[in-house]
């Protein structure tokens, strides 16, 4: 069995037509991983709409970074993603929101 930490991705979001997938959890049978913590930034001087998607749904829905809350953090999460689950969102403009997953992989 293995427990590791992990960061699970960082970068720029797309636009709301084409997600970015940050993680997938290995398909592999035995293999689950627990969404530990979110970092989200506004990095325009606009306000800016994210939606983080679990498994290609919204979570817990789109939301709204204006130019003074320039950061959203999520540091106590406990999101259990089984094997093939994806991590991963999109924004209202190309290059305006960036971000940081990390969490657990486990396999068993």
């Amino acid at each position: 069995m293995s427990d590791i930490n992990k960061i699970f991705g960082h970068g720029t979001f797309d636009v709301a037509t084409g997600s970015t997938t940050v993680y997938t959890v290995d398909a592999a049978s035995g293999s689950y991983a627990f969404l530990k913590s979110v970092l989200i930034s506004n990095v325009t001087t606009a306000t800016v709409t994210y939606t983080i998607l679990i498994n290609g749904s919204e979570f817990p829905m789109s939301a709204s970074l204006t130019t003074t809350d320039k950061m959203i953090a999520i540091p106590y999460l406990d999101v259990v993603l089984s094997a093939g689950a994806t991590v991963g969102g999109y924004a209202s403009g190309s290059d305006t929101v960036k971000y940081y997953f990390s969490g657990r992989e486990i396999t068993v």
